[in-house]
């Protein structure tokens, strides 16, 4: 039988400053999510500012003491 994986199982990730790419959607959103529930810092590497934003309230939505920010080509 195949087992759900939803994060609980993951390490203690406080303090650590985690980059992700493709991080607005997908697995890179699902893997930014769950690291800024656990206590890291997370860059979200976004070639599109505007779709990196709605990533952050999402995360912020559920977890509104994560340290969460968007990066990305030209924009701060």
């Amino acid at each position: 039988m195949i087992e759900k994986w939803d994060g609980e199982e993951m390490a203690d990730v406080l303090g650590q400053t985690i980059v992700i790419t493709g991080a607005n959607s997908g697995l890179g959103f699902e893997t930014a999510f769950a690291l800024a529930g656990k206590g890291a810092e997370i860059i979200l590497a976004v070639r599109n500012a505007s779709k990196g934003e709605k990533a952050v309230d999402r995360i912020l939505s559920v977890h509104p003491k994560a340290n969460v920010r968007v990066m990305g080509a030209g924009f701060k």
